[in-house]
């Protein structure tokens, strides 16, 4: 009724309707999986301060099947994330998340 008084010459009732565009299955692994230790190795040997936790990201499906997987930094900042205002800049640190992808992968391959 509140948003319906806000706007006196809408011609339009409010609606509202809810779809469910995807599903991200919760799942977790420990701190300890190999995957996870491979991840936070490769990130303080860039000198970032990695920190393991729990958040809805593309890695739920996998780990939620029982598949090994991590979410790591992009490397520069960003904000808003999930929203219309999301944001990504590289800055100076930039170039962190692609060395720090590709360091993941080459420890995970056994390369040293």
């Amino acid at each position: 009724q509140e948003e319906i008084a806000r706007w006196p010459n809408s011609q339009r009732p409010l609606e509202l309707k809810i779809e469910e565009i995807g599903k991200r299955p919760a799942g977790q692994q420990p701190d300890t999986a190999h995957i996870v230790r491979v991840a936070l190795a490769a990130a303080t040997a860039l000198g970032q301060s990695p920190r393991p936790g729990a958040s809805s990201t593309d890695s739920n499906i996998p780990i939620s099947l029982g598949v090994p997987a991590v979410t790591i930094r992009g490397g520069g900042r960003a904000g808003d994330s999930h929203s219309l205002n999301e944001w990504y800049d590289d800055g100076p640190d930039g170039w962190l998340g692609p060395q720090n992808a590709l360091l993941v992968v080459v420890m995970l391959a056994g390369i040293r």
